[in-house]
């Protein structure tokens, strides 16, 4: 998987990644050649085998939001985007963002956007994204039942 360090402590392991990695394998590779007594792992936890039966991963619990704050939350964001008519495209990204794509990205309001609801803004050529929270599918299918009805005649 790209891990550059691994340490095996009696049944336990840590794997170092990123960008970081090689120096703080070095820096513990370090510490344990000079290390004394401290270092070492006690005799019975030294002794003690890895467990052999796998661990299912706990799951991951999306809260649910109520009906009525997915709403109110999508119609200021609606509002603070410049209208229906500013928006081009919704969409949901990694479970916590939505990404929408705007006619006009001067007309977003980022005060408006944080007032309605968003705990972040970032602007990336003529794209607003959003950071709302576990959550997102609900926020980016109500904008898009609120974009589609407000476009009937």
């Amino acid at each position: 998987m790209g891990a550059v360090g691994v340490i095996m402590a009696g049944s336990g392991v840590q794997a170092v990644f990123g960008p970081d990695a090689e120096r703080m394998r070095a820096a513990m590779d370090d510490y344990l050649a000079v290390a004394g007594p401290e270092a070492e792992l006690e005799p019975e936890a030294a002794d003690t085998p890895a467990p052999t039966q796998a661990v299912a991963p706990t799951p991951v619990i999306i809260p649910t939001i109520s009906e009525k704050e997915v709403a109110d939350k999508a119609h200021n964001f609606i509002e603070a985007l410049g209208g229906v008519e500013n928006i081009k495209d919704v969409s949901a990204v990694a479970q916590t963002r939505l990404r929408v794509t705007l006619n006009n990205s001067e007309l977003a309001d980022e005060k408006g956007l944080r007032a309605g609801g968003a705990r972040g803004v970032m602007r990336t050529n003529g794209t607003v994204h959003l950071l709302v929270g576990l959550g997102a599918e609900q926020y980016d299918a109500e904008m898009h039942a609120q974009l589609a009805e407000a476009q009937l005649p």
